[in-house]
């Protein structure tokens, strides 16, 4: 299992969980860079609720510096 950190709009986020599985699957962490369009609560909340129905997602939080 992995620890991934993804920045991305929700549909990077999307297209980056077959990646995550063939990885193993594990923890993803999200969080907002400048150049990509803000995570904000609702958004998080909305991406989260789908990720976590996925049996290789361990679960979904936000970064605050945990180390990847």
């Amino acid at each position: 299992m992995i620890s991934a950190l993804h920045s991305g709009d929700i549909g990077d986020v999307i297209y980056a969980m077959p990646a995550i599985r063939d990885l193993g699957g594990g923890h993803v962490y999200l969080c907002s860079r400048p150049f990509t369009k803000e995570m904000t609560p609702a958004r998080f909340e909305a991406i989260k609720a789908l990720m976590e129905t996925q049996p290789y997602i361990a679960g979904v939080s936000w970064h605050n510096g945990e180390p990847i």
